[in-house]
């Protein structure tokens, strides 16, 4: 899909001002999404590229424009699946007191397992797998290496 939208009230991120409210945002941009599912297994991919200007003609900070994203997984039997999921993020920038920084592209990976049989689910995930370093904004890392492990009973 091809889009573009024009969003009132577009929140961006000012150094020393923290989340500032801009009077509008222009978002250009596609997206594309492509998904085999099979008996036992699905394999889906998507591809968004991103432009967002903002109503004083500057780019939107902290948005990647190119982003790209792959996941497998497979259903053992009626109890057991695995998964796998890659994500990409590219190029993203931040201004801080008049000085443009990059931040640069980062990738992730994470596996996911669960378990579900009547009326309990067990679902396992560890996320950013390769335990790598990143940030979201200049100074500003994210979680490293996270199991989470979730049990859900339906009554």
């Amino acid at each position: 899909s091809v889009f573009y939208n024009e969003v009132r009230n577009f929140i961006d991120f000012e150094s020393g001002a923290g989340y500032v409210n801009d009077s509008f945002g222009i978002y250009r941009g596609a997206e594309f999404f492509g998904e085999y599912n099979g008996e036992k297994y699905r394999l889906d991919s998507s591809l968004t590229l991103l432009n967002i200007s903002l109503s004083s003609g500057e780019e939107a900070q902290r948005r990647p424009d190119f982003s790209y994203a792959l996941g497998l997984s497979n259903k053992f039997n009626d109890y057991h699946s695995f998964g796998i999921d890659w994500n990409w993020s590219g190029r993203r920038f931040e201004r801080i007191g008049g000085e443009t920084f990059r931040l640069s592209p980062y990738d992730v990976l994470d596996i996911n397992y669960s378990f579900m049989k009547g009326r309990t689910e067990v679902l396992a995930s560890v996320q950013n797998i390769l335990d790598r370093e990143y940030e979201i904004g200049r100074g500003y890392s994210v979680l490293r290496r996270a199991l989470e492990v979730t049990v859900i009973y339906k009554f």
